[in-house]
């Protein structure tokens, strides 16, 4: 993964995490599209929010986390997920 890549998804984390308590009541269960540090969209599914990452950013560099009361790291998520498992 690039420096750029890495920045970019920790600042998408970090920025997430501050907005995470005024977004569980409206979203809770729902995954946020996340680009330069700003939440972009929310989907129904991991697979929903990555198609969508994939369509709206030619260069990839996105972030996608579940909202829910803990957040927890995906990391590098564009090339981790199983459609198999949403």
């Amino acid at each position: 993964m690039s420096h750029s890549k890495s920045e970019e998804i920790d600042r998408n984390l970090e920025r997430f995490l501050e907005e995470l308590p005024a977004l569980v009541g409206e979203h809770e269960g729902q995954y946020a599209l996340i680009r330069h540090g700003k939440i972009r969209d929310f989907f129904e599914s991991a697979l929903a929010a990555q198609i969508a990452g994939n369509q709206r950013f030619e260069d990839q560099i996105f972030s996608i986390q579940c909202v829910k009361e803990t957040a927890e790291e995906l990391g590098y998520f564009s090339y981790a997920i199983d459609p198999r498992q949403t």
